[in-house]
């Protein structure tokens, strides 16, 4: 008879590795924070809008240099209409974030100057430049150009956005001095 089991123990997997990983994930952020202040190399993500009033598709780009940052605004970037992943269409790596993550101090749309904007169920992100309708006290906004549907606004309280494939670098960065010129390549000087 055959009485060779394996019988998993649950003090098998030491008690304090969760900490450890989260200690060293923490430990990675604050030296990529450290690194990306440094260099002026952002973290950057993409949002992709349309204009309400012309249908054009833009994207913002937006920069943090630590988690404990907000995201801010570091370019508004107009896309040709024909262009394609318009703002319905995300790529697979997208994230979601809450939305206190993101700071929309300098958003507008590039097409009509409007400074707000709204996202509808159907997922679009509008510019809002088309007026609000009061039906019975409540304030309804017609998604268009898009789905068509008409809703009452409520607070976003999170938003997804696609990580940015064009890197941004933070003002600060494009102000350093530049590295000295490398001297030119040569022999060495025979020494005896």
């Amino acid at each position: 008879m055959m009485k060779n089991w394996l019988v998993p123990r649950p003090n098998a997997v030491p008690a304090k590795a969760p900490e450890k990983a989260l200690t060293a994930r923490t430990d990675f952020d604050r030296k990529m924070a450290a690194f990306r202040k440094a260099t002026g190399a952002l973290e950057t993500f993409r949002i992709g809008f349309v204009c309400a009033k012309t249908a054009e598709p833009f994207d913002v780009l937006f920069g943090r240099a630590s988690p404990d940052d907000k995201f801010a605004v570091t370019a508004i970037e107009k896309r040709g209409s024909g262009a394609t992943g318009g703002a319905k269409s995300a790529a697979p790596s997208h994230r979601n974030f809450d939305i206190e993550a993101f700071s929309f101090a300098g958003w507008h749309c590039p097409y009509c100057a409007s400074d707000t904007f709204v996202r509808c169920s159907c997922g679009q992100m509008n510019c809002r430049w088309r007026p609000l309708r009061e039906v019975a006290g409540r304030r309804l906004y017609k998604c268009e150009p898009g789905c068509g549907q008409e809703g009452e606004l409520v607070t976003m309280l999170d938003i997804d956005a696609t990580p940015a494939v064009k890197a941004v670098t933070s003002p600060k960065a494009s102000k350093a001095k530049a590295l000295p010129a490398a001297r030119p390549i040569g022999l060495l000087p025979r020494t005896r």
